[in-house]
């Protein structure tokens, strides 16, 4: 009836995957998209798009990449999108995904991304390279997950007044000091 002792389960349900390096998951997600056309790729920072577009043009791909402000164009079509990259925010996510009437999401993410080396990337990249995860292997696991989820309310504590950025790198220059 009542659940006093867990925090409340967020309303549409994230699968991450996550690679050591960002290239390692560009090449995943030129790879997702060749195997399966129903995936769309989408960013929440223009920056993102861009390195990505670069990414693939330079490997041969001609894969279309979205940002969140084109995501009915995927979902009109019953299309699935993927996102590649977290938006530093939870509730942003949350609130986009459930606008579009997405139940499950997947996130592809890089450890040598700016959120996660703000809670220690560098550390869980040799962690990870030690247990032998291969560049090309992602990790996947709700535990992932909630950790993601728990960093980005730990985030949204410390931002009073958000400001808009190009890159996810830019967003943490402007609104997370610690």
């Amino acid at each position: 009836m009542f659940n006093f002792f867990s925090s409340p389960k967020p309303a549409v349900n994230v699968i991450d995957k996550i690679w050591i390096s960002k290239e390692n998951k560009y090449e995943a997600c030129m790879q997702m998209v060749q195997i399966q056309p129903m995936y769309h790729l989408v960013v929440w920072f223009e920056n993102t798009q861009q390195e990505l577009l670069e990414y693939i043009s330079a490997h041969g791909g001609d894969q279309k990449v979205f940002t969140t402000s084109q995501i009915n164009e995927i979902t009109a079509k019953n299309q699935i999108p993927v996102f590649i990259e977290h938006y530093p925010l939870e509730a942003t996510e949350q609130i986009l995904f459930s606008q579009n009437g997405l139940q499950d999401v997947y996130v592809f993410s890089s450890m040598d991304e700016p959120l996660f080396m703000q809670f220690g990337g560098e550390n869980i990249i040799r962690l990870m390279s030690h247990l032998g995860i291969q560049p090309h292997e992602e990790i996947s696991h709700p535990s992932i997950t909630r950790s993601i989820s728990n960093a980005q309310k730990k985030i949204a504590k410390k931002v009073s007044l958000e400001r808009k950025a190009k890159s996810q790198q830019e967003w943490f220059d402007l609104n997370f000091k610690e």
